[in-house]
């Protein structure tokens, strides 16, 4: 009967937590919270507000949550208007093929670099929505007004009221923003190698340029995010003349500047609107 009655409850949609009172002289439950890997398992199971929350459990916990890579990530969902550019965070992930990197100082700020190969975009975003595909623009369009496409789901309100999607209790890599504060626009460089590389004429005959080339602006008026720089770049890549091999070689550049003025706190409308200029 007490087994059936304890199913019930935990079958229920709310039941209520009990207080775990162990009257032994070594407790294991609170041997296991004390265990830094075994904590940082069981948070592993969370999504990002209650992983969020319990920083405030104690000291350890939010030492925990600070300095597990995994954890961290749950950081880089919600964009952090109110903190200061000084103060600004990369987000720490590992992919192979995937770089984020501070750049020169300069200023009143600072820049930051992201570096993507083909292989590493597809990791991140490896079937794009056909809604999430961010609309190409010339230049001189771009100049004319309109911000690009829309993507699903998004909200006038902000913050978005909706939690973060997850898969098996984890973050998916292309919702999560690339710095905190936020930033809303990068500029995007490709790079081929050195045999699909622009030739140019010279008086010794034709030399190789190698050198980065500007090829779109990007805008998203949430924040960047890794999954709208791997649809970009993806997009950036396929639209390459360079044969296949040398095109799989080929690396966007993303480039932004981290200001580190005072931001404005006060909230204001957001649409999640993004947007793509070639130039």
């Amino acid at each position: 009967m007490e087994l059936a009655g304890f199913q019930r409850q935990m079958n229920s949609p709310r039941y209520p937590l009990v207080r775990h009172s162990c009257a032994s002289a070594i407790c294991a439950v609170k041997r296991v919270f004390e265990t830094t890997e075994l904590l940082e398992l069981l948070l592993s199971f969370f999504d990002t507000q209650d992983v969020l929350a319990s920083r405030r459990t104690s000291k350890h916990w939010d030492a925990t949550i600070h300095q597990s890579p995994n954890l961290r990530l749950h950081f880089f969902t919600y964009g952090q208007w109110s903190r200061p550019g000084a103060c600004y965070q990369l987000l720490p992930l590992s992919i192979p093929g995937l770089s984020i990197e501070l750049g020169e100082a300069i200023h009143l700020g600072r820049w930051v670099k992201v570096s993507l190969t083909p292989e590493a975009a597809r990791r991140v975003a490896p079937d794009p929505k056909p809604n999430r595909r961010v609309r190409s623009r010339s230049i001189f369009e771009g100049l004319r007004g309109g911000l690009g496409s829309r993507s699903e789901g998004a909200s006038d309100s902000w913050p978005a009221s909706k939690t973060t999607s997850t898969i098996n209790s984890t973050l998916q890599y292309e919702d999560l923003l690339i710095t905190q504060p936020p930033v809303l626009g990068m500029q995007a460089f490709i790079i081929l190698p050195g045999a699909a590389a622009i030739k140019n004429n010279a008086t010794d005959g034709l030399s190789i340029n190698t050198e980065p080339r500007a090829c779109a602006k990007l805008w998203c008026d949430t924040g960047i995010t890794l999954g709208f720089l791997a649809e970009t770049a993806q997009s950036l890549i396929a639209s390459q003349k360079a044969g296949p091999s040398s095109v799989e070689e080929a690396t966007v550049l993303f480039k932004a500047i981290m200001s580190f003025c005072s931001p404005d706190g006060e909230p204001k409308k957001r649409t999640n609107t993004r947007s793509v200029t070639r130039l």
